[in-house]
């Protein structure tokens, strides 16, 4: 009931959002900001979940939380900035904002590939910024909180073994395929022992995609080096 409940608020609330909310950003941009909301912590989370000892679920919930946080001030600042937060700013705090934006673009005229500029019609850092400042506060918070957890609280170090069935917790039941004789050169991307006829399907399948597409890049690169392409050529492409 919890997983019906929960899927029914997921197609309201998306119902409500895309009628009320109003597109200030590309739509990759947008993408990269939204999808930060989980992914900003996620990936701390699933690395030092799964290589360090000392990560703790303390550090997983910080950063979690962190790069939602994050995340979500990011997109209700890109929606407040343009008619809210930049008049105001400019009518009631003109210091302030002259500061922001010497800050700003300060690092913007001295970083190289950084385009920040504080204007009134849109957010100095765009989605894709959102999101790397998230990944990045996230990490942060993650090994800082696990070392909390580690030093100041005394947890022990958590068994990699155990997460990996390894060692004294192998599970004898589980098949193991072992090739003879390991394979070597372009055969290793060939699918092994353990591979079932689905399996092989889906690989080969996926395989086949990529290298098409590969193909095509590199062949559409080489074209367009040589050759001019309009905008309506890619359209129809």
């Amino acid at each position: 009931m919890l997983l019906k409940l929960s899927i029914l608020f997921v197609a309201v609330f998306i119902f409500f959002w895309s009628l009320l909310f109003k597109q200030t950003e590309y739509i990759r941009m947008f993408f990269a900001i939204t999808g930060a909301i989980w992914l900003g912590g996620a990936g701390a989370v699933i690395v030092g979940g799964l290589y360090w000892r000392r990560g703790s679920t303390g550090g997983a919930f910080g950063a979690l939380t962190t790069g939602a946080v994050i995340a979500v001030g990011g997109i209700i600042l890109q929606q407040v900035w343009p008619g809210h937060l930049y008049p105001w700013m400019e009518a009631n705090a003109p210091e302030s904002l002259e500061r922001l934006r010497h800050v700003i673009e300060g690092i913007s005229s001295k970083v190289w590939g950084i385009n920040w500029e504080v204007v009134p019609d849109k957010f100095p850092l765009d989605g894709q910024w959102v999101n790397l400042i998230a990944i990045l506060c996230a990490i942060v918070v993650y090994v800082v909180a696990s070392l909390i957890s580690w030093k100041v609280l005394k947890k022990p170090e958590f068994e990699m073994d155990r997460l990996l069935h390894r060692g004294k917790y192998v599970i004898k039941s589980d098949q193991v395929f072992e090739d003879a004789q390991p394979v070597a050169g372009w055969r290793a991307i060939l699918p092994s022992a353990e591979f079932t006829k689905g399996d092989r399907f889906i690989y080969y399948g996926n395989l086949v995609w990529t290298v098409a597409w590969f193909a095509i890049f590199v062949f559409a690169t080489i074209y367009c080096v040589r050759h001019e392409v309009s905008d309506d050529a890619w359209a129809t492409f």
